[in-house]
């Protein structure tokens, strides 16, 4: 057994802690640097003469935080701030839910030591950011054209599938190549979040939301775009701060005095994202939270709906931190009073994803079995309690999307293709209208509607924009637009405007007969999801990339706006701020058949042509997708976290499902072999499923969630969790093998398993190997200061593990490192930075490794140089970190997903 072993720095240039401070690190700046973040900035200038107190050490160190990871972003180095770190790490809990939920006021001691390291900490990133390209409001535009697309073509190079997480059953992330990559980028393709919230205009004033960890929402002018006040929130001092801290996660509702907006998040009802913000409409100010129950911040959208009295929203079981975990589909809709926050009524729904429409004391909601519930909102009618259900319809397919009321009537579309007009006091079917050809591939068919002089306009997953009358349902017109339309569609006399997933934002007039196209713009690169909105002749959209765009009815773009604080340093967007909530762009890519797979916060799996990037399908789950798309005989196997309860399996040619199965949400890739599926469940369950029928084959329930990968290797399976425990069960029976606890448990990294050893890196500074037949404890290696919490790579009995060096404030690490280790000495062969919350992968002598630190993916020497260090061939810039991303090596490129809102294909 090896121990307290003391990392090398390898090829690291970095400057240390004193020497920054030797050199004045103040006065090295000469001329002060601004970011654009005026908050940010105002403290940056004055740490010189007015010293961190106690009035406002919380602030300052919060923006600490977000300018540590601005700074990374950028590509300096940070790891002189480490010292600076453990001063926080010692003085701050990892998260409040041990201690009631409640921050602790610090001592006199603690206030002695946090002070002047927060004075220090601004001091050295001032040093750092001296060093980098001055950060600007807008980008570079590139002028050159030499970008390379669609790869680089080779016919002779073996294309071996890399089809499940780390490539195969036991995790070794390795293959066998003669190629050898240049860095250079083949194409990228966007992916991006599941924004959903639509920007609100009222009176020539924008409201929109913002998930960033300190803002929370923009007023902006719409004739300008400028800001007008921003709401801001100052998170709880914790180590999992990212986690912890709210954000923003439905469209505002605006009233007569206030706004109200619902959060998303972590950390279940236990933590503090679990509100409704009211908020003050002159000043920006939060004035009060409402309970209404935690959503799980993988949902993407937490529905409300409010008038002048209450608030209405659909509510579930997001608590994956219970022991047993509760997770699951919203299932019931809550009504309460804005006033007191008190309860006035409770209805269970059934499975729903459905935003409810509120009017008058009408609340209509659907359901994804296709029910439909028209309830009293509040006074009684017919002498019927508040709450309850005044009627309801059985659609044909799910009601996953807001209904329409007007007129008297209920307007939607339902998953079976259909559209239909209910009676609004009786539910009676007024008329019907069924499209040709559904898209089975979405999990939500339709837009919502919108009714304008006499018409009903609908967009479609089939690409159509449907006119119809609105007495009769008869279709008036219909408009092949480029892709599905999720966006509710805008009219302005006889203008409709319409956006298709793609960004294409389309101006049509309604001649009485047809559409007919008037200009045509793309918006951005990014897909678009929410509803659009139109006002004083200007049109707004949102897109999946954090940005809102005003285009005039003209078709000329008058301003955009970052949704999130940023700048950029020459071409690439820098955040200021990080996106509340949690890690969003977790999954990993998958390769087979000349296809690679991959999942998006924005709740699609997608297939994408390996050589030249082109989407091949896409298919629609109903919340996030973290895991890798596990692929085996044709197939893509695949679920979710955050709303639906099912698990997927996928043709892998079209995206067409072949079979579905309810096992509850998955944050871990499934692993596959002997016909049978192994999936790691959010609820605890260990579950075998058959892979050609999806039947269970076998459960076994755990105390805690299962988020790791399990590993497949001489017919058992080993899982771990969070409850500490690892599991080894029969791969054909779930009889249970052995159990054993060890600490720290098991969280983002899976184990290798190789010639009966299982090798574990569990979340510590521990590296350890197990005897895969009994799981004791053969050895452990220490090494200082190291976080391991990814799956390694292995190669020749050596492990090329990924650890993160320095919790700081938010879960980020001050700088990460990769680790060669020889499993036969136990001793670091050599050390090199990169790696963290992503696993690195070995093709042939080359080793290519993301980082939660910077924005670079590294080509590594596999041997090294001998002397701890390792050659580091070239970086490749991505616009942003890799968070719990892992990549895939298929042929001659290597796939990444970054949380910069792309899936790169190097070359």
């Amino acid at each position: 057994m090896k121990g307290g072993l003391k990392a090398s720095r390898g090829s690291r240039c970095a400057l240390s802690l004193t020497l920054i401070l030797s050199l004045g690190a103040w006065s090295a700046v000469a001329e002060f640097k601004t970011t654009g973040h005026d908050e940010l900035d105002a403290i940056r200038q004055s740490i010189a003469f007015d010293k961190t107190n106690r009035e406002n050490y919380k602030l300052r160190l919060f923006m600490l935080k977000q300018w540590v990871c601005s700074l990374q972003q950028m590509g300096a180095n940070t790891e002189a701030f480490l010292e600076v770190s453990e001063i926080y790490k010692k003085n701050s809990p990892w998260n409040l839910m041990h201690l009631g939920g409640k921050e602790k006021p610090l001592t006199v001691k603690q206030e002695a030591e946090m002070f002047p390291a927060i004075d220090r900490g601004y001091e050295i990133l001032d040093v750092l950011y001296a060093e980098c390209n001055q950060l600007s409001p807008e980008p570079v535009v590139r002028t050159d054209s030499a970008v390379p697309k669609g790869g680089n073509k080779t016919s002779n190079v073996r294309k071996e599938n890399w089809p499940l997480y780390q490539k195969n059953n036991q995790h070794k992330g390795f293959v066998e190549t003669d190629v050898v990559l240049a860095g250079k980028e083949a194409w990228k393709f966007p992916v991006g979040f599941a924004a959903y919230a639509q920007p609100v205009v009222e009176n020539g004033i924008v409201y929109a939301i913002s998930p960033g960890m300190r803002t929370m929402m923009y007023s902006l002018d719409l004739e300008t775009g400028e800001e007008r006040w921003t709401t801001k929130q100052l998170a709880d001092i914790v180590q999992d701060q990212l986690y912890w801290t709210p954000a923003a996660g439905s469209t505002p509702r605006v009233l007569k005095d206030k706004i109200v907006v619902r959060d998303i998040g972590s950390r279940g009802n236990k933590g503090d994202t679990r509100y409704a913000m009211v908020i003050d409409k002159k000043t920006g100010e939060i004035e009060k939270r409402v309970e209404t129950g935690h959503v799980d911040y993988r949902t993407g959208y937490a529905p409300i709906v409010a008038n002048e009295r209450f608030i209405v929203f659909p509510n579930g079981p997001h608590d994956i931190h219970e022991n047993p975990p509760v997770s699951g589909a919203f299932n019931r809709l809550t009504c309460r009073d804005i006033a007191y926050g008190r309860t006035m009524w409770n209805q269970y729904t059934g499975a729903t994803m459905c935003e409810p429409v509120l009017k008058g004391n009408t609340v209509v909601t659907g359901t994804m079995n296709g029910n439909i519930f028209c309830m009293n909102l509040r006074s009684p009618v017919k002498g019927e309690r508040p709450g309850s259900v005044r009627w309801q319809f059985q659609a044909e397919g799910g009601v996953n999307k807001t209904p329409l009321i007007a007129d008297g009537n209920v307007i939607f579309g339902s998953n079976g293709g259909m559209i239909y007009c209910l009676s609004e006091e009786d539910g009676t079917v007024l008329w019907t209208f069924k499209t040709d050809a559904p898209e089975k591939r979405a999990m939500i068919n339709f837009s919502p509607p919108v009714c304008a002089e006499g018409k009903v306009y609908i967009g479609s997953a089939d690409t159509f924009l449907y006119c119809l009358n609105a007495e009769d349902g008869r279709v008036e017109w219909k408009y092949k637009c480029n892709d599905w339309i999720r966006s509710r569609p805008v009219v302005a006399g006889d203008q409709i405007y319409v956006c298709s997933f793609d960004g294409t934002l389309t101006c049509l007039k309604n001649t009485g007969r047809k559409a007919e196209k008037i200009w045509e713009k793309k918006v951005g690169t990014h897909q678009t999801l929410a509803d659009l909105t139109c006002s004083q002749n200007r049109i707004l959209v949102s897109t999946t990339d954090l940005f809102l765009w005003c285009y005039s009815d003209a078709g000329d773009l008058l301003w955009k706006k970052s949704l999130i604080e940023c700048a950029y340093d020459g071409e690439h967007r820098i955040l200021l701020e990080q996106v509340a909530g949690g890690a969003y762009f977790q999954s990993k890519v998958t390769a087979a058949d000349g296809t690679i797979f991959f999942g998006t916060p924005s709740r699609f799996t997608h297939g994408v042509d390996a050589e030249t990037g082109e989407e091949l399908w896409r298919f629609e789950l109903g919340a996030a997708v973290s895991v890798a798309p596990s692929y085996s005989n044709g197939k893509i196997y695949v679920g979710q976290q955050g709303v639906e309860e099912y698990f997927y399996c996928l043709d892998a040619k079209t995206g067409q499902k072949i079979w579905k199965q309810s096992i509850g949400w998955v944050w871990g890739s499934c692993n596959i072999a002997e016909g049978k599926v192994l999936v790691p469940c959010i609820d605890g369950y260990a579950t075998c499923l058959d892979a050609e029928t999806g039947a269970i084959v076998w459960r076994h329930r755990t105390n805690s969630s299962l988020c790791t990968e399990p590993t497949i290797d001489n017919g058992t399976v080993t899982f771990g969790g969070w409850d500490r425990f690892i599991y080894n069960f029969d791969l054909h029976t779930g009889k249970v093998n052995w159990s054993k606890y060890f600490d720290h448990g098991s969280d983002s990294g899976a184990m290798i398993a190789h010639e009966g050893k299982l090798y574990f890196p569990s979340p510590g500074n521990e590296f350890r190997c197990l005897d895969a037949k009994t799981g004791e404890l053969e050895w452990n290696i220490y090494v200082e200061a190291s976080i391991f919490n990814v799956t390694p790579a292995f190669k020749d009995n050596h492990v090329f593990a990924s650890a993160m060096i320095g919790r700081m404030l938010g879960s980020t690490p001050v700088y990460c490192n990769v680790y060669r280790i020889n499993l036969d000495t136990q001793e670091i062969v050599w050390t090199h930075p990169g790696g963290g919350h992503t696993a690195p992968l070995v093709a042939g002598d080359r080793v290519y490794v993301g980082s939660l630190t910077s924005p670079y993916l590294y080509s590594l020497d596999e041997k090294g140089n001998g002397d701890g260090s390792t050659e580091c061939f070239w970086k490749f810039r991505m616009e942003n970190r890799m968070e719990e991303a892992c990549m895939a090596f298929y042929g001659d490129k290597v796939y990444t997903l970054s949380s910069g809102g792309w899936v790169y294909a190097v070359e």
